[in-house]
């Protein structure tokens, strides 16, 4: 979605990565965690716990760490 944002408004992506980028985030004693349930196209139900962390819109790689929160989670990871 953010390519085609970047090729059809890029002054106004460029506009919202800013204020993104301005926004406060998550002080770095509080880590927010939920559960996360996916069902891959082959029917593999997998389980994660996701723990959010601080980020801005130019390095979003680090938002979000998810570990598997269950066996069969683990092997499939495993497969890779």
């Amino acid at each position: 979605m953010a390519e085609h944002v970047r090729k059809t408004d890029a002054e106004g992506l460029s506009e919202l990565l800013d204020v993104w980028s301005n926004s406060p985030g998550f002080d770095s004693l509080r880590r927010p965690s939920v559960r996360f349930e996916w069902r891959t196209e082959e029917g593999d139900d997998l389980v994660f716990n996701c723990v959010f962390g601080n980020w801005n819109a130019y390095d979003p790689y680090k938002a979000m760490d998810l570990f598997p929160a269950d066996e069969a989670t683990f092997a499939w990871l495993g497969r890779g």
